[in-house]
C-alpha cells in the first residue's frame, strides 16, 4: 500500500494513513417545518376519554416535541449557512499551523487552551484580605495528543434527531 497515495487520506489528515475526517458539513436531511409539526395529530382524537393527568402527560410531549422540532430547524439552519461559507472557514481556520508533530509524525499535540483574565480581584471568606492583579493565566484545557488537527466542523456543525 502506498502512504503517498492522495485517496488513503486529505490533507488535513494526512499524518495517519487511512484517516478521514468529514470534508463537508453534514447532519441529516432537513427536519419536519413548523407546519408538519402542528399538523401532527394523535392516532386517537378522543380526548373527553382520558384518564386524570393524561392531558397533561400529552401537553408536556407536546412541548417536547416541539423543542425537539426548533432545535432540529435551528441546526439545519446553522449548517446551512456553514455549508455556504465552507471554502472561507477553511482557509480562516486552519489549525495544521498549531499542532506539533511527536516522534515519527504519526501522533500530534494539541497544545494546552489557555485563557487570559484582566483586573482579576479575589476577596476571601471573611472579607478582610483582597487580591488584585492586571493580568492572570489559567490553563483550561491541557494538551492532547491526537492523529490529526482539529477542524472547525468538529466545533460548528450540529446533528440532530428526528422530533419524537
Amino acid at each position: 500500500m502506498d502512504g503517498a497515495d492522495p485517496a488513503l487520506a486529505n490533507p488535513i489528515n494526512k499524518p495517519v494513513t487511512g484517516a478521514s475526517t468529514l470534508d463537508e458539513v453534514v447532519g441529516g436531511e432537513a427536519p419536519p417545518s413548523l407546519e408538519a409539526l402542528e399538523n401532527t395529530r394523535p392516532n386517537d382524537e378522543h380526548g373527553d376519554d382520558l384518564k386524570p393527568g393524561r392531558s397533561t402527560q400529552l401537553r408536556e410531549a407536546a412541548h417536547i416535541y416541539g423543542a425537539q422540532g426548533g432545535l432540529a430547524a435551528r441546526a439545519f439552519a446553522i449548517n446551512e449557512m456553514l455549508r455556504r461559507h465552507e471554502e472561507t472557514l477553511d482557509a480562516t481556520y486552519d489549525f495544521r499551523s498549531i499542532v506539533l508533530p511527536i516522534g515519527s509524525g504519526q501522533t500530534l499535540m494539541q497544545p494546552p487552551i489557555v485563557t487570559e483574565a484582566q483586573m482579576a480581584f479575589a476577596l476571601n471568606d471573611t472579607g478582610q484580605v483582597a487580591h488584585e492583579t492586571e493580568c492572570v493565566f489559567e490553563i483550561t484545557r491541557e494538551a492532547q495528543l491526537t492523529s490529526a488537527p482539529p477542524d472547525w466542523r468538529t466545533y460548528l456543525v450540529r446533528t440532530w434527531g428526528k422530533p419524537h
